[in-house]
């Protein structure tokens, strides 16, 4: 999954990149993809202490409590891979930015002529963040599962069974670990929830979230514990709004 952050203080702004970036990423992305806005450089800063880093960042500069040159700096120190983006209403800054390892710069207003260009070149370097493996051990030997394309994984009779976005079906050997040890390596990508003590589920292969039920896009129903309810709803809501997906969900 592809994962960005927006950080400017002013919310209008925020929104409009926002709905530009929403709008490139439903034409143009192959890989899976979630976006959150941040209002500070502060709230970016704490959420890095308990959120895995983000594959690309959009800043503002002039921001009050800490300038995006600075916290460039600091998100490069943080995860040397990620790609900032800058925006800024002066090109005044520019060199400041490319010499914090700046991937372009921006000048507002955001518009889809100076943002998608660059998003596009974005992408390219991104390609591979969204393959991850999940292994496997199966009768057969190991297979290696490519996690974006996991739709939900099921615990059943002591062994793992993993449905794939094609339909296709890996059983497990008869597995004495307990299913949250197993599944442990997806629980850490932020598409993959626990709906259920045997099920996780890909959030991304939702299409509606009615009664007590995940509904797939193959029609497959996946239960939500009862005791759970309210708290994997919230997160699944949270996830599909970082999304900027608009969709079903019940008694909202």
């Amino acid at each position: 999954m592809i994962r960005i952050a927006i950080c400017d203080d002013n919310r209008n702004d925020a929104q409009d990149t926002k709905s530009l970036l929403l709008s490139f990423m439903e034409e143009n992305a192959a890989a899976a993809y979630q976006v959150k806005v941040f209002s500070s450089a502060a709230q970016l800063l704490a959420s890095m202490s308990s959120e895995p880093p983000y594959h690309l960042y959009l800043l503002d500069i002039l921001m009050p409590d800490r300038n995006g040159i600075d916290l460039g700096r600091e998100i490069h120190n943080y995860n040397p891979s990620s790609l900032v983006i800058y925006l800024s209403s002066s090109p005044d800054f520019a060199m400041d930015a490319f010499h914090v390892f700046a991937f372009q710069y921006i000048v507002k207003p955001v518009t889809k002529a100076n943002l998608f260009p660059i998003l596009s070149e974005a992408l390219l370097h991104l390609k591979d963040t969204d393959t991850s493996f999940f292994l496997l051990k199966t009768k057969t030997g190991i297979m290696r599962l490519e996690c974006s394309k996991i739709m939900y994984v099921e615990y059943l009779n002591h062994m793992i069974v993993v449905n794939m976005e094609d339909e296709s079906i890996y059983n497990s050997i008869t597995m004495r670990n307990n299913f949250d040890e197993i599944v442990k390596p997806l629980t850490k990508l932020p598409f993959f929830i626990k709906p259920h003590k045997a099920f996780l589920l890909n959030m991304n292969y939702v299409i509606c979230l009615q009664g007590r039920d995940f509904t797939l896009k193959n029609s497959t129903l996946i239960p939500i514990s009862r005791n759970n309810y309210a708290a994997i709803k919230k997160l699944y809501i949270d996830f599909m709004l970082n999304k900027g997906y608009e969709g079903k969900y019940d008694d909202l």
